[in-house]
Formats: C-alpha cells, sequence, structure tokens
C-alpha cells in the first residue's frame, strides 16, 4: 500500500541504550522526518515549521512538535498513516513526575 501512495508508515523503536529513543521528543522527531519523507504536502508543512523555527536554530517544544504531527494528520486527500511503536517496554518508568513511558504513552492516546 505504502509503495502505490495508498498508506504512509512510519517505524519508531523504544531503545534504553540511546536517550533520544526512550522519550517522547525522539519518538515526534523521528516520526516528522520519516512522514516528510513520503509526501511532498508533509514535506512542505515540516519546511514552514522549521522556518518558523529559525531554520532550526530555536528549538520546538515537545507540544509544537506534537501539533505539528496533529496537523499532518489532518491533511485532507493523504493517505492512510500508520505507525509502529516497538519496544516501548524500554522506555523507563520512574515514579514521581511523569515518566516517559507516560509521555510517550499520553501522545500515543
Amino acid at each position: 500500500m505504502r509503495e502505490l501512495g495508498l498508506a504512509s508508515l512510519a517505524f519508531f523503536y523504544c531503545d534504553f541504550r540511546e536517550d533520544q529513543k526512550r522519550h517522547r521528543r525522539g519518538l515526534l522527531s523521528s516520526l516528522l522526518v520519516q512522514l516528510c519523507q513520503q509526501s511532498d504536502a508533509y514535506y512542505d508543512a515540516l519546511s514552514k515549521f522549521y522556518l518558523a523555527h529559525y531554520d532550526g536554530s530555536q528549538h520546538a517544544s515537545d507540544g509544537e512538535l506534537a501539533q505539528c504531527l496533529k496537523h499532518l494528520f489532518a491533511f485532507p486527500g493523504q493517505a492512510m498513516v500508520y505507525i509502529v511503536i516497538d519496544a516501548l517496554d524500554e522506555c523507563p518508568m520512574t515514579t514521581g513526575l511523569s515518566s516517559p513511558r507516560q509521555e510517550v504513552l499520553g501522545l500515543v492516546e
């Protein structure tokens, strides 16, 4: 389906050994990059997002990245998007404040 342009597909593997692969920010960044490679409309939207953050010199918050992803999902006429998140149990589950695993699960929800 992806090869025919009928679907977009993004994978994310949570990995406790790599800091960027156990937090919500890494998930969001990875999904955005993967999806923009599969659609010109997504690419244009992410390019505008990048420019709005002064060519990447101003870091977007996790909330802004999540909003950008939601914006992509709302594009009319785009193919179905499938996201595969593997090894979520690799995200740390800590007590106290929101843990990386809870943040990722909150995003998925």
